[in-house]
C-alpha cells in the first residue's frame, strides 16, 4: 500500500472520526455512509498527528488534495449543466438572428422596400428572398417590376445581400439543431418538467435555477417568479407592484385564458412543476402525464 493512500486515509478517517464525536448516535450511521470511511482506531490517532510534523508528506498530501478537486470537479459536468449552456446558446443565438434581420431588412429595402413592407416574419422573409428574384417578388405581392421603388443594384451588389441571407438560414439551422437536442435531453433528464412545461420553457426555467438539484429544491413561490428577477427587486426596492410571473408566462396554457388569471395559472403550473422537478431529480416514477391533466382539468375554469 502506497505511502500517499495510507497517509490519505487517515486524514479522511481522522476528521470522520472528529465528526462523529460532535454527532448524535443517530447521526453516526448516515455520516458514516456519506462519506464512504471507516473511523480511524483511537491507537492510531497519534501516530496520524506525528505524520503531520514530518514535512515530506506535505507535499504528497497537496498532490491528493488537488487530485481529488479535480476529481470532483470532473464530475460536476453533468447532463442538466448540458441543458442550461444549451438553452442559453439558443437565446443568444435568437437574438443575433433578430438583431441581423433587421439589418439584412434595411439592406434589402434600397432593393425592394415593397416586398420587406409585405413579409413580417423573418425566417420566411430570409428564405423567401434567398429562392427568388426581385420581379418574382415583387409579381407575388401583386406590383408590376416597373413600379418598385427599389434602386437598380449590380450583380455584385445582390450576390453580397444574397451571401448575407444565406449566413442567416445557416444560423436558423443552428437554433433548430440546439432545439432538436434541448428536447431530446429534456425528455432524457427531466421527462416529468417536459410532460407539463415542454422542452423549451423547462430547460428555461432549469437554466434560471442553475441546476436540477436546486431546481428541485426550489418551492413552487420561486419556480413561479423565475426569470422575473429585476421586477422583483425593483419590487423590494422601489415599492413597485410585485411580479405575478416569470418565464412561465410562456407556457402555451396562456393564450387559452383571460390576462386576468394569469395569477391563478402560473401559480398552479409553478406547483405542477415543483412536483416533477422533485421526481425527476430523485429519478421517480413518471407522472408527468398525470400532472398534465390535472393542469388540463383545472384550465376549464379559468376561461
Amino acid at each position: 500500500m502506497s505511502k500517499n493512500f495510507v497517509f490519505t486515509s487517515m486524514v479522511g478517517s481522522f476528521i470522520l472520526d472528529e465528526k462523529l464525536n460532535i454527532v448524535s448516535k443517530g447521526q453516526e450511521k448516515s455520516l458514516a455512509g456519506k462519506h464512504d470511511a471507516v473511523p480511524l482506531p483511537k491507537e492510531k490517532i497519534k501516530d496520524f498527528l506525528g505524520m503531520l510534523k514530518r514535512s515530506d508528506y506535505f507535499s504528497d498530501f497537496r498532490n491528493r488534495n488537488i487530485d481529488l478537486t479535480k476529481d470532483q470537479i470532473r464530475k460536476s459536468a453533468t447532463q442538466d449543466l448540458l441543458i442550461v449552456q444549451a438553452i442559453e446558446t439558443i437565446d443568444d443565438v435568437n437574438v443575433t438572428i433578430n438583431t441581423l434581420s433587421k439589418r439584412f431588412r434595411e439592406w434589402f429595402e434600397l432593393y425592394c422596400p415593397e416586398f420587406s413592407r409585405a413579409v413580417q416574419d423573418h425566417a420566411r422573409f430570409v428564405e423567401l428572398v434567398s429562392q427568388k428574384s426581385r420581379n418574382d417578388l415583387l409579381s407575388d405581392i401583386g406590383i408590376r417590376p416597373d413600379l418598385t421603388m427599389g434602386g437598380q443594384f449590380g450583380q455584385e451588389d445582390i450576390d453580397a445581400m444574397m451571401q448575407f441571407a444565406k449566413h442567416l438560414k445557416e444560423l436558423q439551422s443552428l437554433k433548430t439543431e440546439e432545439e432538436k437536442y434541448v428536447e431530446k435531453a429534456m425528455k432524457k433528464i427531466c421527462p416529468n418538467v417536459t410532460a407539463i412545461a415542454g422542452s423549451l420553457l423547462g430547460a428555461k426555467l432549469l437554466s434560471h435555477a442553475g441546476s436540477l438539484e436546486k431546481f428541485s429544491e426550489m418551492p413552487s413561490s420561486t419556480i413561479q417568479l423565475l426569470g422575473a428577477e429585476k421586477a422583483l427587486f425593483r419590487h423590494r426596492k422601489t415599492g413597485a407592484r410585485p411580479p405575478k410571473h416569470g418565464v412561465i408566462v410562456q407556457h402555451n396554457y396562456f393564450t387559452k385564458i383571460k390576462s386576468k388569471n394569469y395569477g391563478k395559472l402560473a401559480r398552479m403550473l409553478a406547483d405542477k412543476i415543483s412536483i416533477a422537478a422533485k421526481v425527476d431529480f430523485f429519478k421517480g416514477e413518471f407522472i408527468g402525464e398525470k400532472l398534465r391533466i390535472q393542469i388540463e382539468n383545472r384550465l376549464e375554469g379559468y376561461g
